[in-house]
């Protein structure tokens, strides 16, 4: 099993999956892709990284009202675990303020 993140995580295994499915397909599946990233968000309230990846599905599908909003929110937890990947959260965050 590929893990990406913590070893063993779902969360993170999941996350890739669904990131690499939004890549692979583009704009033909995002409202698929998005659908499914916030299911893991529900299932997943507190991991950073599946808030970040819901904000880049919605950035890639010009929603960026709620881009940001979710860009927001997957900083603020990594700010709060230390998470290795907060400063790519803020980035994120702010590429998307900018639109």
């Amino acid at each position: 099993m590929y893990t990406v993140g913590r070893a063993g995580s779902r969360t993170s295994f999941c996350n890739y999956y669904i990131y690499r499915t939004i890549h692979l397909s583009r704009n033909d599946q995002i409202e698929t892709a998005i659908s499914v990233f916030s299911e893991n968000v529900k299932r997943h309230p507190g991991s950073a990284n599946v808030y970040d990846s819901l904000g880049e599905a919605y950035e890639n599908n010009i929603q960026y009202e709620l881009a940001e909003k979710n860009y927001q929110k997957a900083y603020d937890l990594g700010m709060k675990s230390d998470d290795l990947n907060t400063a790519i959260y803020k980035k994120n965050l702010e590429r998307v303020r900018g639109k």
